[in-house]
């Protein structure tokens, strides 16, 4: 289709040569979204750091308060920082010398007022030889 014909074709549609991709896109409500990737691979005893990245959009700039849920006894946590008021924080999970050998699903949720968002981790616990 020649260019002369697409512009033509939008017209005839009321839209705008903006709407096929040379605009700034959608409006988007204000929020956010979390990002934890994969699996992790900790011995007891241990600990791992993990990035925990913070997607913003429509404008949203406030603190995201983080927390895991479903860390069982021996496996904790903390967040540095916390609120995360930036595009990432780092998650620390340590893992005692008792907690048994397996794989542990666990949840990191960020809330920020009404909003929440939530994405699973796994944590393989093995004894190292």
């Amino acid at each position: 289709m020649s260019r002369l014909a697409l512009l033509a074709y939008v017209w005839l549609l009321g839209g705008s040569v903006a709407a096929c991709g040379g605009g700034s896109g959608p409006d988007y409500p204000p929020g956010f979204s979390i990002e934890a990737l994969g699996s992790y691979l900790v011995a007891p005893g241990q600990n791992k750091s993990i990035e925990v990245t913070v997607y913003r959009q429509g404008g949203f700039q406030g603190p995201v308060s983080l927390g895991v849920e479903g860390a069982p006894d021996g496996i904790t946590w903390s967040f540095t920082p916390n609120p995360a008021t930036g595009n990432s924080s780092t998650l620390v999970v340590a893992v005692g010398e008792s907690v048994a050998s397996g794989g542990y699903y666990l949840t990191v949720r960020g809330i920020a007022g009404s909003l929440t968002h939530a994405v699973p981790l796994t944590i393989d616990v093995r004894r190292t030889p």
